[in-house]
């Protein structure tokens, strides 16, 4: 009887462009172009920066771009930059956590290193978006509210969660370009499970300050997850066992409640419809429900911040753990995790493409401001909204201004993949993109990587796409 490992190898062998939803197709494409986006405003981070230098010194054959400059490095190391970098305001979508940017990156630096197509780049970000996905459901997430008992609606925290779910779907999606048979496939994922990164979600939310490594260096998952790839196209063996036994995957990183029946659950001919997040704001995604009630009330009222005497903004539960609550803003990280500085910057009128410079950071009206802000929270809100719908994130905002009492309220974060009316259209996200990308690259390039990536299934080779995102020397 096969093992999980061989039976998911089989399928990320067997899947055709033909086999995905042309919905899924489309999300792809929003995933891919928010990456890129996010890639190049990424490098405008010591994160970011630094991941960039550290690729070009390992450097390698020049068969992959350091998206954002014009430097070419080997594949593996082009996806420890773009990885990074990609992630380094905070502002990268996902379809199980973050795994959007590991596995897009991936995929991006594979097409362009085999020469592969705008189709092949689909399907293989698909593909590695399902098993990242798959395998991610077998282990825990971060929270999930209590559903029976007398603590219905109190939040349930997994103390074992984290990114290693991303490494499998970056092997799966640079497997797919390699063109692996079902055999390295599968010795891909075994390799990917023994060399994926430590589950570090919770270390990171009781940690300040916020190192750039934060919750997991997503270049460094994406990086091992192409070189299981290599490996296994090399001849070297994993462990196609890796997911069975009692002392599989599931306990030896550490999982309270393993489930690998989850894994294959559904497994068809095709990958399933994939709905992605996107962020609106560089930030934590509990905080952009807050930010959005604070503008509808400013908008409304045409308040201008020195009018304004309190804030009062309930935000998710997440936000009461160290990360959030002790946070002193000594590192550039930190800015992407507070919730007081994120609402004066809204609440400035400061782009959200400028809320991490320089100016912004050690702006004295923001910091000013930030001193009106309380934040508070409602576990037992939270926990019942989850129950009712998975994507409900309630937070409202009371702002006291002469004399009198503001309050907005919303149910769920402007890009949540439902529902429908918050989900980012296609002009927010080529909005986004223009913002983030005009800060290194010239608009004509920023205009032709637009309409390139909404129809990548006419491309023959992805590496006439990656041109134009490699035109600015770091």
């Amino acid at each position: 009887m096969p093992t999980i490992a061989e039976t998911l190898a089989e399928h990320v062998v067997r899947v055709k462009y033909e086999n995905i939803f042309p919905d899924t197709i489309h999300e792809i494409k929003r995933g891919i172009l928010d990456t890129l986006g996010c890639c190049v405003g990424g490098l405008s981070m010591d994160k970011g920066r630094l991941a960039a230098e550290t690729a070009k010194r390992f450097g390698g054959p020049p068969e992959a771009t350091i998206i954002g400059t014009g430097a070419k490095v080997s594949c593996v190391n082009a996806v420890l930059a773009n990885g990074e970098s990609a992630n380094a305001e905070d502002w990268s979508g996902g379809c199980a956590f973050h795994d959007v940017p590991i596995v897009t990156t991936t995929a991006l630096a594979l097409t362009e290193s085999t020469g592969a197509s705008g189709r092949d780049l689909l399907t293989a970000a698909a593909v590695g978006l399902e098993i990242s996905g798959r395998i991610g459901r077998g282990g825990a997430t971060p929270y999930s509210p209590i559903t029976e008992g007398p603590d219905r609606g109190a939040i349930h925290w997994d103390s074992v969660t984290g990114m290693a779910h991303g490494t499998f779907g970056a092997a799966a999606a640079a497997g797919k370009l390699l063109r692996l048979d079902a055999a390295q496939a599968a010795n891909a994922i075994g390799i990917a499970g023994f060399i994926c990164p430590p589950q570090t979600f919770r270390k990171f939310n009781f940690t300040t300050p916020i190192s750039m490594a934060k919750y997991a260096p997503l270049g460094w998952v994406a990086h091992a997850g192409v070189s299981a790839a290599l490996m296994a196209q090399s001849g070297y063996t994993g462990d196609t066992k890796l997911f069975e036994g009692d002392y599989g995957y599931g306990r030896y990183t550490g999982v309270l409640h393993w489930r690998p029946d989850r894994i294959l659950h559904n497994l068809r001919e095709t990958v399933p419809r994939l709905r992605l997040f996107f962020k609106v704001y560089p930030m934590g995604r509990i905080l952009p429900g807050a930010i959005d009630n604070l503008l509808i009330i400013m908008q409304k009222n045409q308040f201008q911040p020195e009018a304004i005497d309190r804030v009062t903004a309930k935000i998710h539960i997440l936000g009461s753990f160290p990360c959030f609550t002790e946070n002193r803003l000594e590192t550039q990280e930190d800015y992407c995790f507070h919730a007081a500085y994120a609402l004066s910057c809204a609440a400035h009128g400061i782009p959200p493409d400028r809320w991490h410079a320089d100016e912004t950071r050690h702006n004295p009206d923001i910091r000013a401001f930030m001193e009106k802000i309380n934040i508070v929270f409602d576990e037992k809100q939270d926990g019942l909204a989850m129950i009712e719908d998975s994507q409900a994130r309630p937070m409202w905002v009371e702002v006291q201004a002469g004399g009198k009492t503001f309050r907005s309220e919303s149910s769920h974060i402007v890009g949540s993949y439902h529902p429908d009316e918050f989900r980012m259209t296609d002009e927010m996200l080529k909005a986004k993109f223009r913002a983030s990308a005009l800060r290194r690259l010239p608009p004509e390039n920023v205009e032709k990587v637009e309409k390139m990536v909404f129809t990548l299934e006419k491309l023959e080779n992805t590496a006439d796409l990656m041109k134009w995102v490699s035109a600015v020397s770091l």
